[in-house]
């Protein structure tokens, strides 16, 4: 199947994540995350300025079901986040 166009998910300004480079781990200048799908998998991946360097990527069922249950988990996440911060 061929990959479908993907979602982008942005994040704030200027974010560093320590990733895994090919050969060592490193902190890359990311910008986003990106989210390609083929109905069988999908994968999320970093965007931005060094993001052809990372070679982390998750790899999950894409099924409606997997997915409802990820986006589920983030918004419980974003609650306890919210809580703590008092916000």
């Amino acid at each position: 199947m061929r990959t479908q166009k993907g979602f982008f998910v942005s994040l704030p300004d200027g974010y560093q994540a320590n990733v895994h480079g090919r050969t060592k781990m490193f902190d890359a200048s990311i910008s986003g995350l990106y989210i390609t799908y083929d109905f069988r998998r999908a994968w999320i991946n970093y965007a931005g300025p060094d993001a052809d360097k990372c070679y982390d990527v998750i790899e999950i069922p894409c099924t409606p079901d997997v997915l409802r249950e990820l986006a589920a988990k983030l918004e419980e996440l974003a609650g306890v986040v919210e809580e703590k911060r008092g916000r």
